[in-house]
């Protein structure tokens, strides 16, 4: 019997499953978990409907190269952090990391050279790069997963 079914007839909800099948510790992959939600969505969000001031400052072609930066990152990284595969989690942060300094160089660009309030949006993108900069400080030393990590 798998630790699904048991888990099922033990009376767990699918919220209260899915919350067990995270890995330890479950709260930080919850957390980025939901940060890499959030980078799919501003990613597939900026494809369909760009932000005028960012394709006119960085150009449209590279406005969609660091959307697609964002949906990889999206896609690799909650899938690895559903999984917990750390190795497969680098390349989501690499991609992040490509996504979000275009959008950050491109915000500050214009915050100095333009009219307009964009402090808004770019403390959210520095807190953004702060969260995904802790990341890699935890996954980058660690084997492919927990269960196959040597043991002395």
């Amino acid at each position: 019997m798998t630790q699904h079914i048991i888990r099922r007839l033990a009376g767990y909800g699918p919220i209260r499953r899915a919350w067990a099948t995270l890995h330890e510790p479950r709260w930080v992959s919850a957390i980025y978990g939901t940060l890499y939600l959030g980078y799919l969505a501003f990613g597939a969000l900026s494809i369909i409907n760009p932000s005028n001031t960012i394709s006119q400052a960085a150009g449209t072609p590279l406005t969609h190269t660091m959307s697609i930066a964002m949906i990889v990152s999206g896609v690799i990284g909650v899938t690895s952090v559903l999984r917990g595969s750390w190795w497969a989690e680098r390349f989501a942060v690499i991609s992040a990391a490509l996504g979000i300094t275009g959008y950050g160089a491109t915000t500050i660009w214009l915050a100095f050279s333009a009219d307009g309030f964009r402090w808004w949006p770019l403390m959210l993108i520095m807190g953004s790069s702060v969260a995904l900069a802790v990341r890699p400080a935890w996954i980058w030393t660690r084997e492919y997963s927990p269960q196959r990590a040597t043991k002395l």
